[in-house]
């Protein structure tokens, strides 16, 4: 796979390398099995309803034959940034991972590395991808549109859909200029529960996969998480479980680093993480 290929799906598997998981608080919510069509499926699943989310979480990552475990704090503000800080051991932060509507940063505290890019330096296909809404939109279940920037219940004719024999329905972006598709399956309750993001002969993707639905705050949310990236003949692999989902609550997310800190390519970052034991 060519180098922009790898691009593409890379800055989207920073997120997913690094990982989230953790226990379950809640109650397990009973769902209706009523069907629903297009227009529905879409007013049900193109925006979260909160300002802020904070959640604890670890992470167990599996790549190339190995383990990687570790807990972790995720933080959004809706719309505005996302912030995944990794605490190996007593809290203390070694990694944080910062993505914005402008610009991704992540900080190494360890090894006093950071990597830092703008949105609009990406090119090509990759920022068909990459955006915003696309990672707020897989961490808080949600459907999203590749070229745009929000979704709303009016863009329902984005999709196709069809519904499977297996009671499963199937909504399909429709064709645009980029190379990569996106496919949303929703199981027999009406719940979002996987989303392929990939090209179309599917040698490069990622498949991010939900369960466990549960009512947190009076809002639904999948407590279990299966993410696989498959890219340049490579695999990783998270088994993701949500405990303390916290909404609405003040959260503080920044990408500041010490001016000592080295900066590294996405090529040097992806290097690390394959690394991590």
């Amino acid at each position: 796979m060519s180098m922009q290929i790898n691009r593409i799906i890379i800055p989207l598997l920073i997120l997913v390398v690094i990982g989230i998981s953790a226990c379950k608080t809640g109650r397990r919510a009973m769902r209706s099995t009523e069907e629903k069509d297009l227009k529905s499926l879409v007013q049900d699943h193109c925006d979260a309803d909160f300002k802020t989310l904070e959640g604890k979480l670890s992470v167990k990552l599996t790549n190339k034959e190995k383990e990687y475990s570790s807990r972790a704090t995720l933080r959004i503000q809706k719309d505005s940034a996302i912030q995944l800080s990794i605490q190996p051991l007593l809290g203390i932060e070694a990694v944080r991972l910062v993505v914005t509507p402008d610009r991704v940063t992540c900080i190494d505290r360890f090894n006093q590395y950071y990597f830092q890019e703008e949105t609009k330096s990406l090119s090509g296909d990759l920022q068909s991808v990459f955006n915003y809404a696309v990672l707020q939109s897989l961490l808080t279940n949600r459907l999203f549109l590749l070229k745009n920037t929000k979704l709303t219940s009016a863009d329902f004719n984005a999709f196709s859909m069809e519904k499977k024999g297996t009671g499963e329905t199937v909504l399909t972006e429709k064709k645009h200029a980029s190379k990569v598709s996106s496919i949303f399956t929703f199981s027999r309750e009406n719940d979002l529960s996987e989303t392929f993001i990939g090209n179309k002969e599917q040698t490069s993707y990622v498949l991010w996969g939900y369960d466990e639905f549960e009512t947190i705050e009076k809002s639904l949310f999948p407590t279990e998480m299966v993410i696989q990236a498959f890219f340049n003949n490579e695999s990783a692999k998270l088994d993701l479980s949500f405990n303390s989902v916290n909404y609405d609550k003040t959260v503080n997310i920044s990408d500041s680093f010490s001016k000592n800190y080295s900066k590294i390519t996405v090529e040097q970052l992806i290097k690390l993480i394959q690394n991590l034991k």
